[in-house]
């Protein structure tokens, strides 16, 4: 009996190590992904931008809520006519998005319900575009309800609509 008790005593040790090594690699792993997370966010810390969007729409400034807790310094104008901005600023065609955002300091369009991840590669690789943008109104993208479905398509354009693959999320 003795030799029972001993032994259930040693596999209950060894899984008791080894849920302690399971649960400090799981918070390890958590840890260096937050890290990495707040890394991915480095270059739009303190960015200014304007977004323009139209009164009466919420969910622009549900995403301009979003940029702001990123650390994007947003300022928001309400226009009559996004048309003029969205042509003023190369927003090719059927890639737009409801709101149009222009990043002050670099210059740069995102047109939509970009997400910050997305926003921060275009600031640090500097690519030659206009642009980056999230057409229509995703389900579940920054600033829009529900939960997200599928991946979201990140194209960037040009200043002659030229439109490109930037990043799927």
């Amino acid at each position: 009996m003795n030799l029972d008790v001993d032994r259930f005593l040693n596999l209950y040790s060894a899984g008791g190590i080894a849920l302690i090594g399971l649960i400090a690699i799981t918070v390890a792993v958590s840890g260096s992904n937050r890290a990495v997370n707040a890394a991915d966010q480095t270059a739009i810390k303190d960015v200014q931008a304007v977004v323009y969007k139209s009164p009466s729409c919420g969910c622009c400034g549900a995403w301009a809520q979003y940029a702001e807790r990123r650390g994007i310094n947003v300022e928001v104008n309400a226009v009559g006519n996004l048309n003029q901005i969205k042509e003023k600023y190369g927003v090719p065609e059927g890639k737009q998005a409801c709101h149009t955002t222009v990043l002050k300091e670099s210059g740069y369009v995102v047109e939509g319900h970009v997400p910050t991840r997305a926003i921060n590669k275009l600031l640090t690789e500097k690519p030659d575009v206009q642009g980056i943008g999230l057409p229509g109104m995703p389900k579940g993208s920054p600033g829009m309800p529900g939960p997200k479905q599928g991946d979201w398509k990140i194209y960037s354009f040009t200043e002659s609509s030229q439109t490109s693959k930037f990043m799927t999320v």
